[in-house]
């Protein structure tokens, strides 16, 4: 029964480009309305779909963005299509990829280049090339019962490959894809006759579009002597054969009988080389030799595919096939170069909370008693913003390093190499100096938690000796301190957070029970104290949601690092903390007014909850002590290799440097034992010693923060993303390049070039000019525009309170 397009509508999916869009371009040229599905348009894409455009026209064109991986997208794609057409006649799920680098069966997830998670439990190849036409065929199933009736046919056309029926030692997963889709296709043949609704596929052979004839590297697998090209639009006019005949011709195009005639019904795949012949489910001949199957010189990229690439030799581990599998060395603390994290999402927020609250949270209700409810409010909500942005533009810092060896050093070594050391320096002494008042508040708290539990002075004087408890306390922490993972201390940082909890219940519980409404100053909900107190309160919030200097270390060991969990990770995290600030300020204050004081647990009756408040902040700097000896460890290690970089050997130029090249340059080298060991020992001893013979450290850390806690909250991810981001660094242009790769791997499925090359969607689209899309390159120059914003940000922050904490102490 023939069938003619004009006046229907169709869905193609990956119409963006190559074999789709010649497909959706025949079907309006034939008077078909086409819903083009795609992450994007190319150029020509877009003026085709421009030119059809016009409303009340007929055929018409419209573009859905449409990621094939996200179902809720496909499905809200027929929804879109009903709304511009009505009833849906043909649908094609033609987007599709080669095996990529980014989702590849020889670079295994977890590996540098795999955007596959370790323990994502999916390969996006399965989901675009196989998935998603399943998906699909539903949805289009569905709908076309829905409205459709035996008279008026359907058609559902999907695109295999010979891939489908010859082996590809360099792309398994895809070859797999594509006799998976040989299956669902012959699977589905019955709905023709029962339901009216034809599924078939075409197979095509090597296909030449611009992504090989722009690409010489890649065109050395063609011998051009030997090897024939198929074109798009040839495999374009046997997908429409396909719908509007009920006999395809061997020749492509021809319409008159000439040549061998192939029926066509339900479950029909036509191979389509420079020729058309019909592959049989069983006992089929094969492609062949036949022109436009061939690629004469695969053996060069077999060879390439086994030199470089990680093989995996364990859960654990990866190396490379142009190596011998050598004995493989363990060892305490020792990593591998392959390993890339397994901590939870959980676990990286609980660490991240537990570093933003510390036991700066008590002095939230006089901070905000100075400013007003209202303000106050809004500073700890602006303070959390501008800090989780920090953060944010850390993930995206991150990305240009490779996996698991992100750090403000190595960021530094390709921004501004040769001031790496004052970064780390200045990072190394903040950790170190907040690490020492962790020990100095537990060694001024413990003896009055000892008399408020014993009722009184306590029999042996050493209990209420500040020197005794913080060698006590340093006997915990030190073993804590020696472990080498972030993700290790998520049981400590547990126990920290439910310590946190027991102070926010108290000052929730006295504020609800009202037993200090008494001697309760007045409140301030809209005024304020003034400008100077207003001041002095500032840092107090503003350094309240300091915890970048572990961000790195997070992003190094969460399992999965997509792009949605390190920003969900930031957003918990920071949400949590502020609106834990929040509670605690607004019901701190209200229960004292005006008269409250630094400590809010302080200010309560003596009694045994207050005593065991003052005993659960004593938990809480005692396990947040090793989350500041982690990152102070990491920048002392990095000080201690840093070595002056020379403009004569810098490597950064594109031209020396492949643009897919090792990210941020040479892989650093894990920390062996004996370092480790002997910087982590130098932190502890010298903490110890400041502690013992310092009670107080309020004006060096007053400085130390204002400079610290600012530079690393907000200057330096600005600054490093801000250079880092230019268009006119290598590092930026090898990462684009990537993300170009990973959305040109669902424009299209032009890889249903069968042949060995590596990887048909690997060209550089930025280059091309392809993938310079209006709404990607609006969101880069607005983040690299609000990275230099955050940087002056930080630099008033820091002056603001410098100059805050000069007056307060000299005036103290």
């Amino acid at each position: 029964m023939s069938f003619a397009v004009q006046g229907r509508a169709a869905i193609v999916t990956g119409a963006g480009s190559g074999i789709n869009l010649s497909f959706a371009k025949l079907l309006l040229e034939h008077g078909c309305n086409v819903l083009f599905a795609d992450l994007a348009l190319r150029p020509e894409a877009k003026t085709l779909v421009d030119q059809y455009s016009a409303k009340g026209k007929t055929p018409r064109a419209v573009f859905q963005r449409t990621d094939v991986t996200d179902w809720q997208q496909l499905e809200r794609m027929f929804e879109v299509a009903e709304q511009e057409f009505g009833e849906l006649d043909i649908v094609c799920p033609g987007a599709g990829i080669f095996e990529p680098h980014w989702t590849n069966f020889w670079r295994p997830p977890g590996t540098p280049e795999s955007r596959d998670p370790r323990y994502g439990g999916r390969y996006a190849l399965l989901d675009i090339n196989l998935t998603h036409p399943i998906r699909t065929t539903q949805l289009a199933i569905a709908h076309f019962l829905r409205h459709g009736n035996k008279q008026r046919r359907k058609h559902i056309v999907h695109i295999s490959s010979i891939a489908g029926q010859n082996p590809n030692f360099i792309a398994p997963i895809y070859v797999a894809t594509k006799h998976g889709i040989n299956g669902l296709v012959r699977s589905l043949a019955g709905l023709d006759q029962e339901c009216g609704i034809r599924i078939t596929a075409v197979a095509p052979g090597v296909i030449k579009t611009p992504l090989w004839t722009d690409h010489p590297e890649k065109l050395k697998v063609v011998n051009e002597g030997a090897d024939a090209w198929v074109t798009p639009e040839e495999v374009a006019e046997v997908m429409l054969a396909l719908i509007q005949q009920d006999k395809v011709s061997g020749i492509i195009g021809d319409q008159s009988g000439r040549g061998p005639q192939y029926p066509v019904s339900g479950g029909t795949i036509l191979e389509v080389s420079k020729t058309v012949r019909a592959v049989e489910p069983f006992n089929d001949a094969g492609p062949g030799d036949r022109p436009g199957n061939t690629v004469s010189d695969n053996s060069a990229v077999i060879n390439e595919t086994l030199a470089p690439v990680p093989v995996p030799v364990s859960d654990f581990e990866f190396v490379s096939c142009s190596v011998p599998i050598g004995r493989r060395h363990g060892g305490k603390g020792k990593r591998s170069i392959g390993h890339h994290g397994d901590a939870s999402w959980v676990s990286c927020v609980i660490n991240l909370v537990n570093t933003i609250i510390g036991a700066g949270v008590m002095a939230m209700p006089l901070a905000i008693s100075h400013m007003g409810i209202v303000l106050g409010v809004f500073v700890i909500l602006w303070s959390g913003m501008t800090a989780g942005f920090g953060l944010y533009l850390q993930s995206l810092c991150a990305r240009y390093l490779e996996r698991g060896t992100a750090s403000f050093f190595a960021l530094s070594q390709i921004t501004y190499p040769n001031i790496a050391v004052i970064f780390d320096a200045a990072i190394a002494v903040k950790c170190f100096g907040v690490g020492i008042s962790y020990l100095i508040i537990i060694g001024d708290l413990m003896p009055g938690v000892v008399q408020g539990f014993v009722g009184g002075a306590p029999d042996y004087d050493f209990l209420v000796d500040r020197h005794f408890w913080v060698t006590a306390f340093m006997l915990i922490v030190i073993p804590l301190s020696y472990l080498r993972r972030l993700d290790s201390l998520k049981y400590t940082s547990i126990a920290a957070l439910v310590s946190m909890a027991y102070l926010v219940v108290l000052v929730v519980y006295h504020f609800v029970k009202g037993d200090t409404m008494e001697d309760r100053g007045p409140v301030r909900v809209i005024h304020w104290a003034g400008p100077v107190p207003t001041l002095s309160s500032l840092p107090v919030i503003v350094f309240a949601f300091t915890c970048h200097q572990n961000m790195f270390s997070i992003l190094n060991e969460i399992g999965n690092n997509s792009h949605f969990r390190t920003t969900g990770v930031v957003l918990a995290s920071i949400g949590s903390s502020a609106a834990t600030y929040i509670l605690v300020a607004i019901t701190g204050y209200l229960s004292f007014g005006n008269s409250v004081g630094g400590n809010i647990v302080s200010m309560y009756p003596p009694g045994l909850w207050a005593t065991i408040g003052r005993a659960a902040i004593v938990m809480l700097v005692m396990f947040s002590y090793p989350l500041q000896c982690h990152p102070c460890r990491a920048s002392v290690d990095a000080v201690l290799r840093w070595r002056p970089k020379s403009s004569s050997n810098s490597d950064t130029s594109p031209h020396r440097n492949p643009l897919l090249g090792q990210r941020g340059g040479r892989t650093a080298e894990p920390m062996s034992d004996l370092r480790f060991s002997i910087i982590t020992t130098t932190i502890l001893v010298l903490s110890y010693i400041v502690a013992m013979t310092v009670s107080s450290l309020e004006a060096v850390l007053a400085y130390v923060g204002s400079t610290g806690s600012t530079s690393i909250s907000f200057i330096l991810p600005g600054l490093f993303y801000y250079k880092i981001s230019s268009p006119d660094s290598p590092h930026h242009q090898r990462l684009m390049k990537e993300d170009d790769e990973a959305a040109e791997g669902m424009l299209s499925d032009d890889s249903n070039d069968e042949d060995g090359e590596e990887s048909v969607q690997a060209r550089p689209l930025t280059d091309s000019g392809i993938l310079r899309r209006g709404k990607r390159n609006w969101r880069r120059t607005l983040l690299r525009k609000l990275s230099l914003a955050l940087v002056v940000y930080g630099v008033v922050v820091m002056v603001v309170c410098l100059i805050t904490n000069s007056v307060f102490i000299a005036s103290h």
